[in-house]
């Protein structure tokens, strides 16, 4: 099997892969008070961690706390914050689900007389795929004998978490000494009342709710290559142009052009501008390396000065089989802008020092050899702070600063760049 055909065949299961991972929910309900009687826990002889799970309540029982002090210094300048944490995460029946309770704070310190104070502190999570809400409370916690307890009452949760009998779920601990956390794999211990085993009529409809969950919140899209910036060209270039399949669940994507066949070819507007070839121009000493056939790929060569459209058209692989909340483009159109080469890029206005609070449009003027400026030109911005470690494209815009330091601003587009070196300084500093 080729490499081509591979990746083909192996798409539908990456899209599962990507639609099985976790996200997170944040509830901000408040976990308050102690045990209630009703919370009692049934003896046991270990102190390892349990889950107990009925049809109408879950416990899910941490091992004893072992610390003394709980909280965590103030500490401004680091990117670590202060938290508490205790996590349980199960394989449900349409999605991974989690519930915790968290005590999460900024750079300031705090302390805490007890570990029921800090449960008491805590808000409780429910965590998802991608998807966030703001439910009712759906868990409470409670401390018994030095343990923390996390227990859900939500029978509609409950039914998703556990309808298929999981036989283990995932306990995890984050604290301000461990801020990576430790997890643990438990055996779920299913009580009276039972959840009953599945049978084929809840197989069913499991399988019928998964699909319509996919199908809900996945997003399938079909994108024309190069992008905007890379296909302004000049006179004698030669592009490639593509299509490039995303599948989305969230903020995770999967990017490929996997088995893409276009029905209806490639066409462009205006052939004098430019026109659309199977293979590049061979070079001296190159090897030419032809698309496969059905590959949604074509290569655009510059003849003259001006725009033409290129489109493609009858797009189909095999995401148009995947359930998704709307169907991916069938025809896409893009536009292709022939210069002159360019000369310059120069950024503007030409500041030197900028007050804290300050917004200033900063703007990058490009012109081609024949000192045309080139209105609309797709520039790329920049800003990097001066410890060199941040940097983010942020296009033409208005530039808010708000920390004083050194930027440098830095515009390319067609080989050339510019750069400019900016100092803020507080807003009571002296000119």
């Amino acid at each position: 099997m080729s490499r081509r055909a591979m990746r083909t065949a192996l798409w539908p299961w990456a899209i599962w892969c990507l639609i099985t991972l976790g996200a997170c929910t944040s509830a901000s309900s408040g976990a308050r008070g102690s045990v209630a009687e009703s919370l009692a826990i049934p003896p046991w002889t270990a102190t390892g961690p349990r889950v107990l799970v009925s049809s109408r309540e879950a416990r899910v029982i941490f091992p004893p706390d072992t610390a003394t002090t709980w909280g965590w210094a103030a500490e401004p300048d680091s990117a670590h914050r202060g938290h508490h944490s205790w996590s349980f995460i199960v394989a449900g029946s349409i999605r991974t689900r989690s519930v915790s309770l968290e005590v999460v704070s900024g750079p300031e310190g705090r302390t805490f007389p007890s570990l029921a104070a800090v449960v008491a502190a805590a808000y409780t999570r429910e965590c998802g795929h991608y998807a966030c809400t703001t439910p009712p409370p759906l868990a409470t916690g409670a401390v018994d004998a030095g343990r923390v307890i996390i227990v859900i009452r939500d029978t509609a949760l409950i039914a998703e978490m556990f309808r298929l009998r999981p036989a283990t779920g995932t306990l995890r601990h984050w604290t301000p000494l461990q801020p990576d956390g430790a997890e643990v794999s438990v055996p779920i211990e299913y009580v009276a009342p039972e959840i009953p085993y599945p049978d084929s009529t809840v197989l069913a409809r499991v399988d019928r709710d998964r699909r319509e969950y996919v199908r809900r919140t996945s997003i399938i899209r079909r994108d024309l290559g190069p992008g905007v910036a890379d296909r302004w060209i000049t006179v004698g270039d030669t592009i490639r142009l593509w299509i490039e399949e995303v599948a989305c669940r969230g903020s995770s994507c999967l990017h490929g052009d996997w088995g893409i066949t276009p029905d209806s070819g490639w066409r462009i507007s205006d052939t004098n501008v430019a026109s659309l070839i199977d293979e590049p121009p061979p070079r001296r000493g190159q090897i030419v390396i032809r698309p496969a056939v059905g590959q949604a790929a074509a290569f655009a060569v510059a003849h003259r000065l001006g725009r033409a459209t290129v489109r493609v058209a009858g797009l189909r692989s095999e995401i148009d089989t995947m359930p998704v909340r709307e169907p991916a483009a069938r025809a896409l159109d893009g536009e292709i802008v022939v210069t002159l080469p360019i000369a310059r890029v120069h950024i503007q206005p030409r500041l030197d020092t900028i007050r804290v609070g300050a917004i200033v449009n900063f703007r990058a003027i490009v012109t081609d050899v024949a000192g045309n400026v080139l209105d609309g030109a797709p520039v790329v911005v920049r800003a990097i702070e001066d410890d060199g470690r941040t940097s983010y494209p942020v296009g033409p815009r208005d530039f808010d600063f708000r920390a004083p330091g050194r930027r440098t601003l830095i515009a390319s587009f067609g080989g050339r760049t510019d750069s400019l070196s900016v100092i803020v300084v507080p807003p009571d500093a002296s000119p």
